[in-house]
């Protein structure tokens, strides 16, 4: 028996609708290592921090490396099976990280962690993405989902953060574990166990190739995160790993011309609109990298607690709002695809150049509150405009590749490449100017030694380093974030395609197809549904 829907008949919609929303949330938040509790981390372990860098990055390349096999698993298992499988595997992987004192177990954990997150976040996607828009609009659908997933995300962060600081951070972990269970017993007893599809055979697929992948992008994240650490191309482990990185990826490219069903389509990224997008999307990690520096200065400068910090990033809400709101009317009114990019650049850019006044030994809170609302509004619009100009046009077998190449440079090409130049810059520059102000220390030092001793004028010439090398390498950030604009104003984008949109609304209500009918094998109903699959960037 085959059936639409996840739960059973007599479930009332309300409560399907909650039970939705109920176990989305923790699907899309769950992880090996939350950014917040970070420093906690390294505390109670006694590790460096980029081994839970290198654990973080792990879960966006496990989520990106399984989803050409979404497709295949939704029409193979019942959704109930999917469901509660993959929640249970995270209950499990969330223990392995609450009770191991291992922290490369953890990036074992992490990298599965965002795997199997997938597999539950497809059923629960999929619905909402119906919901939203039943005539599979992306533009509809991206600016009301993605500032959904994004709060969800910030208001997660910051609780956990809360947790970890009043009890301990791996309590974080243990109630993840007792909420998803909740929810896979709440999904074995409302769920139906009827099919959603037929099957189709798993032995088509390559697997070797999706193992392929997720070992090139391993040893990426290695590189990057450790470039600091290894002293760049100094130490050999650095320049044998790039290396092996890239003959591993011309040999992967190679092979997916030559086989007959490929892992990952290569005719996607000769698409304009697909590339073009990458380059962008991966040029967010300018900004994003130098928000650990700012974190850097409010703590190691005005003093700030973590949990200070993470509460002015919760100024990031109303931004996030301001930026679906604008993204949903944008598109409604087909304005030019080009503004909207330039809206998200020129919001981080104004945050930045805000953010670059602010720097003083003695700043208010309140004063990083505007610009941090700033940055919600750049994310979400860039997030929503990004991804539509990657997926627009793209045929069934090219929109999954352009999807999972898009999450690797989103969530960490882009991120980890700039926020390892940004800390290598920073470190160069915090030892030039200790040596500088050195230079000035002379019999004048002498009540300051009187005071402190030698250690503190040491912490007054610590505070000051870090000051003028976090104001000038914002003042680097923001020349580049004009280049950035430069670039994007220079592009020509294609305009979004709205025929087969227009198509699908005509189909659902009814009305005459008559002049859209290019766009008639969009009737099969099966592909429809991957059209509405493929919507998961």
């Amino acid at each position: 028996m085959y059936k639409r829907g996840l739960y059973h008949d007599w479930v009332p919609k309300p409560v399907q609708l909650l039970m939705i929303f109920m176990s989305l949330f923790p699907l899309l938040v769950v992880s090996g290592v939350y950014v917040n509790n970070i420093n906690d981390m390294v505390g109670g372990m006694g590790a460096m921090p980029e081994v839970f860098s290198l654990a973080n990055y792990a879960s966006f390349i496990g989520m990106a490396t399984v989803m050409p096999l979404l497709l295949r698993t939704k029409q193979y298992f019942r959704s109930k099976e999917i469901v509660v499988g993959s929640l249970l595997l995270l209950c499990l992987l969330s223990w392995v990280c609450y009770s191991t004192d291992d922290p490369n177990l953890i990036v074992f954990a992490s990298f599965f962690i965002g795997v199997f997150k997938m597999f539950g976040l497809i059923e629960f996607i999929l619905p909402i993405y119906f919901i939203i828009s039943p005539t599979m609009d992306r533009t509809r659908f991206y600016p009301i989902f993605y500032p959904i997933s994004i709060l969800g995300g910030q208001l997660f962060g910051y609780y956990f953060s809360l947790l970890a600081y009043n009890q301990n951070w791996q309590y974080v972990y243990l109630f993840i574990v007792i909420y998803m269970l909740v929810c896979a017993l709440l999904a074995v007893i409302l769920m139906h166990n009827s099919r959603g599809s037929k099957k189709v055979p798993l032995y088509q697929f390559s697997w070797l190739s999706m193992i392929w992948f997720a070992v090139i992008m391993m040893v990426l994240n290695y590189i990057l995160v450790y470039t600091k650490f290894h002293g760049w191309f100094q130490a050999p482990v650095i320049r044998w790993g790039l290396a092996a990185f890239l003959l591993m990826s011309v040999g992967f490219i190679v092979i997916q011309k030559t086989l007959k069903r490929p892992f990952l389509s290569m005719n996607a990224f000769k698409r304009k609109n697909v590339y073009s997008s990458l380059i962008m999307i991966a040029l967010m990690g300018i900004f994003l990298g130098s928000s650990s520096m700012q974190s850097t200065f409010m703590i190691g400068v005005l003093k700030y607690s973590f949990q200070v910090t993470a509460l002015i990033n919760l100024a990031m809400i109303p931004g996030i709002i301001i930026g679906g709101i604008v993204s949903f009317v944008w598109f409604k009114r087909d304005w030019n695809l080009k503004g909207l990019v330039l809206i998200g650049f020129g919001s981080y850019l104004l945050a930045q150049l805000i953010i670059y006044l602010l720097f003083a030994p003695e700043v208010q809170v309140g004063y990083f509150i505007f610009p941090t609302i700033l940055k919600g509004l750049g994310l979400c619009v860039l997030y929503i405009s990004l991804a539509s100009y990657c997926t627009e046009n793209l045929s069934m077998a090219d929109q999954i590749p352009a999807i999972s190449v898009l999450v690797v440079f989103r969530s960490f090409l882009g991120p980890a490449l700039f926020g390892s130049i940004l800390s290598w810059v920073m470190y160069k520059l915090q030892i030039q100017n200790v040596t500088n102000l050195a230079t000035q220390m002379d019999a004048a030092d002498s009540f300051a030694l009187i005071r402190g001793g030698g250690m503190g004028l040491y912490g007054t010439v610590q505070i000051q380093s870090i000051l003028l090398a976090v104001k000038k390498l914002f003042g680097y950030t923001i020349v580049s974030g004009i280049i950035v604009m430069i670039y994007v104003g220079l592009h020509r984008f294609n305009p979004i395609h709205h025929r087969r949109r227009i198509f699908i609304s005509k189909l659902t209500r009814g009305e005459s197809t008559k002049g859209y009918r290019l766009y008639g094998s969009l009737l099969e109903e099966e592909e429809a549904m991957e059209e509405a699959l493929v919507t998961v960037v």
